[in-house]
């Protein structure tokens, strides 16, 4: 009797461990998946990232290299002209320089910063000071310390903070925006505040309807394994907290 109770008790045991050996071969192929899956879906935004980086870099090239040099070239020829309508060449004249400097301001937006040596924090400032970019929205920039992050990092979190005023600008209808860099434990933080009209976020979430700003911070923010807070609401304002390892 006692024999066969322990041959049960055995067996109830081997069961036992091979049912919880196939659950945890289970779960643990569900790990390997999902880490799989994460691994593609970073590749495939790094790539992402890179292509558009490619492409803005060729277009700002062929714009330097090529039609501000034609612009120029016809600007030249245009002042030689002798014709009783000089005030009519005074205006195109006029014109072609004010295209000139757009497609410079164009150059300068589509390159990437590393082409001219600029941390994040000098490009921002350089942004701000544009009053073509800026519009009529006051930026308050409060460089609290500055932060050394790597130079393959500097050219995205310039464009999160591009995105974050563009935004503000063209959808918040905001007068005011505060941009805050500090560190904190070995991260960057960038905190961001508007007095804009806002925008229900749960809507947007929910409706797959993100603008494309929006996507590309957040895409931006995933790419150097940040997270990002957004505090928003209908006349509220809107709010951004990211934080970025360096």
């Amino acid at each position: 009797m006692e024999l066969q109770k322990t041959t049960i008790l055995v067996t109830f045991f081997i069961f036992c461990g091979i049912v919880l050996t196939f659950i945890g071969y289970f779960f643990y192929r569900i790990y390997m998946h999902n880490k799989e899956y994460q691994i593609l879906q970073f590749e495939k935004l790094n790539a992402e990232i890179n292509a558009a980086k490619t492409e803005r870099s060729s277009i700002a090239t062929e714009l330097h290299n090529d039609i501000v040099p034609l612009l120029a070239t016809v600007r030249f020829r245009l002042g030689s002209i002798v014709s009783e309508k000089q005030e009519d060449i005074a205006k195109c004249d006029e014109a072609l320089s004010v295209s000139i400097e757009e497609i410079r301001r164009m150059v300068r937006d589509l390159a990437p910063i590393e082409f001219y040596d600029k941390t994040f924090q000098q490009a921002i400032k350089d942004l701000i000071q544009n009053p073509m970019k800026s519009g009529s929205l006051v930026i308050d920039f409060r460089e609290h310390e500055f932060v050394e992050i790597e130079n393959d990092k500097n050219e995205y979190v310039y464009r999160i903070v591009q995105e974050i005023i563009e935004n503000a600008i063209k959808h918040s209808a905001a007068q005011k925006l505060i941009i805050e860099i500090s560190k904190e434990d070995q991260h960057l933080l960038i905190r961001t505040s508007d007095d804009g009209i806002g925008f229900d976020i749960e809507k947007l979430s929910s409706s797959g309807k993100k603008g494309y700003g929006l996507v590309s911070i957040e895409n931006k923010v995933e790419f150097l394994k940040g997270s990002l807070q957004i505090k928003t609401g209908i006349n509220k304002g809107t709010k951004y907290n990211i934080r970025i390892p360096v």
